[in-house]
């Protein structure tokens, strides 16, 4: 009976990313998801039948400990510190997909591919991060212990900045055993005042965040046990199984993609966000447009006003600075 609940959980996720890959336009996919929708319905109960009789204990020990998901575009110039300072953290599996670059960064990602670290997967058009985070978590599923949803310009961290982050994050799911996710807010850094890109690793040359409440700091990103979600249903949220929620750090039911001051916390994780970095690396990085939209959106400056948050000077990263460069250097040779 348990496998033919396993069935049905994997059936109805499918079906749902068969239509988004199908659908051309969003019209499209909103008919097809209301012709199949008596289908989902009944899938979805049965996933949620499955989560109440069936145990979620998960005692297996999986070849990977961390991985993190990504979809990426152009991001040559910097995926070496994000990656490094990541594996320098304790992550050992990557799932990245490219999503149309044109930087060569498949060429700048070899070693990492050839030691297995990488596993990249070529995935282009629009609004490709949702599958790309399905691919992800099918592979994660047999393989990893728990898995990360982020953007190329978010580095996951500890509030101790020198603790083990598999110990920390393992510590939570162990603490609140109905938990299927983790949401992790961000701090969000500005530009620091550069016009033009800075030499040196972002973690190095932007110091200055946002305020704990500043609005743009409400928004999460998401840990999860791969066993324990059907999917992610956006950037910032996931549809966990069964019973199971979605918890922050302290162990609070979240339902949605915020929380909001004085609700976030940071005592144990937190994710900074170098979302603007300098005016002219934001331009270049607004004219990419979003991965997560079917049109070509692209983002007005006042987005760029809205994150160009520095009232706080924070270098929690500082420990890290040489060690990414060792690291770097390390893969170079």
């Amino acid at each position: 009976m348990q496998r033919i609940m396993r069935f049905f959980e994997r059936y109805s996720s499918s079906i749902y990313y068969f239509i988004r890959k199908l659908a051309k336009t969003s019209l499209e996919r909103k008919c097809m998801l209301l012709l199949f929708s008596p289908i989902l319905f009944v899938t979805a109960g049965i996933t949620y039948i499955s989560g109440k009789c069936f145990s979620c204990k998960d005692s297996k020990i999986y070849p990977h400990k961390l991985a993190i998901a990504a979809i990426m575009k152009d991001e040559g110039l910097y995926i070496e510190e994000w990656l490094c300072y990541h594996i320098i953290r304790g992550v050992d599996k990557f799932f990245l997909f490219d999503n149309g670059s044109s930087d060569n960064i498949k060429n700048i990602l070899k070693k990492y591919i050839d030691v297995g670290i990488v596993e990249y997967i070529y995935l282009p058009g629009r609004a490709k991060q949702l599958d790309a985070y399905f691919a992800a978590t099918k592979k994660a599923k047999k393989t990893v212990k728990y898995i990360m949803y982020l953007d190329c310009d978010e580095f996951i961290t500890t509030a101790d900045a020198s603790a083990d982050l598999y110990e920390v994050i393992h510590s939570v799911f162990e603490a609140y055993t109905n938990a299927a996710a983790v949401a992790v807010n961000w701090y969000v850094y500005g530009s620091n005042g550069y016009k033009t890109k800075p030499e040196g690793l972002v973690m190095e040359n932007y110091v200055y965040r946002a305020k704990d409440e500043a609005e743009p700091n409400g928004l999460v990103k998401i840990i999860a046990n791969p066993r324990r979600i059907c999917c992610m249903n956006s950037p910032h949220t996931v549809y966990p199984k069964g019973h199971l929620c979605v918890v922050n750090e302290a162990g609070q039911v979240v339902n949605g993609a915020r929380i909001d001051y004085p609700n976030n916390r940071y005592s144990l994780l937190r994710i900074n966000h170098y979302y603007c970095k300098s005016e002219e690396e934001c331009k270049i990085k607004f004219s990419r447009g979003q991965a997560d939209f079917e049109e070509n959106v692209i983002r007005k400056w006042n987005e760029f006003i809205r994150f160009d948050l520095n009232d706080v000077y924070d270098n929690i990263m500082n420990s890290y600075v040489d060690k990414v460069y060792r690291e770097i250097e390390k893969f170079r040779y």
